[in-house]
C-alpha cells in the first residue's frame, strides 16, 4: 500500500471496525498523522495559538483520533490478536485520571504559586516537598502510572509490528477433470 492510498483508506474506513489493516497501511497513516501533527504545531507557534493549548493541534487530534483508533483495531485483528486487548490502555489512563483527581488541590496550588517564586524559593519549596511523605507517595504513584503507560505503548508497538496472520484456505481437491 502506498502513502496516498493509506491516507485515503484511513479516512474512508474511519468508522469501519470490521476487517483488517495491513502493516503498511497502519504505519503510513501513522506517518501522515505525525507529519500533520508537526505542521499543526508549527502553525500554532507561528500564529501564537500555542498559548491557548495549541488550537490547531487540538482540532487535528480530534479529527484524527477516530481513524487512528479504528485502524488500530483493524491492525490488531490483522495480526491475529483480539482487539479487546486495546481495553488494557484504560488501566494507566484511569490511574492517571484518579491521580489527577486525588492531587488536584496540590497541583492547582503549585500552578498559582510557582510563577511568582524566584528560583531559590522554588528550589526551597521542592526540597520541602521532598521531605513530605504524602508528596513522595504521590510522586511514586505517578511514576508507576507512567511505567504502566510505557509498557502498554511497548505492547501496542510490538503488536502493530507483527506480520499479517491470515488463516490459510484449505486446499480442496477438485473433482472436475
Amino acid at each position: 500500500m502506498t502513502f496516498g492510498s493509506a491516507i485515503k483508506s484511513g479516512f474512508t474506513n474511519a468508522l469501519k471496525f470490521r476487517g483488517v489493516a495491513s502493516r503498511s497501511e497502519f504505519w503510513w497513516f501513522a506517518l501522515f498523522s505525525f507529519i500533520v501533527g508537526i505542521a499543526a504545531s508549527i502553525i500554532d507557534t507561528a500564529f501564537g495559538l500555542d498559548q491557548f493549548g495549541g488550537l490547531v493541534g487540538v482540532i487535528v487530534s480530534v479529527i484524527l483520533v477516530v481513524p487512528r483508533f479504528t485502524m488500530l483495531i483493524r491492525r490488531f485483528r490483522d495480526t491475529g490478536v483480539s482487539p479487546l486487548w486495546i481495553i488494557t490502555a484504560l488501566i494507566p489512563l484511569s490511574g492517571l485520571v484518579s491521580w489527577l483527581v486525588n492531587n488536584y488541590d496540590r497541583l492547582s496550588a503549585f500552578g498559582t504559586v510557582a510563577p511568582t517564586l524566584s528560583e531559590a524559593e522554588l528550589t526551597s519549596l521542592v526540597q520541602q516537598w521532598a521531605q513530605d511523605p504524602a508528596f513522595v507517595s504521590a510522586l511514586m504513584q505517578l511514576l508507576a502510572i507512567l511505567a504502566l503507560a510505557f509498557l502498554y505503548g511497548v505492547f501496542e508497538l510490538v503488536i502493530t509490528l507483527l506480520p499479517t496472520k491470515r488463516v490459510a484456505q484449505p486446499v480442496v481437491a477438485s473433482t472436475d477433470y
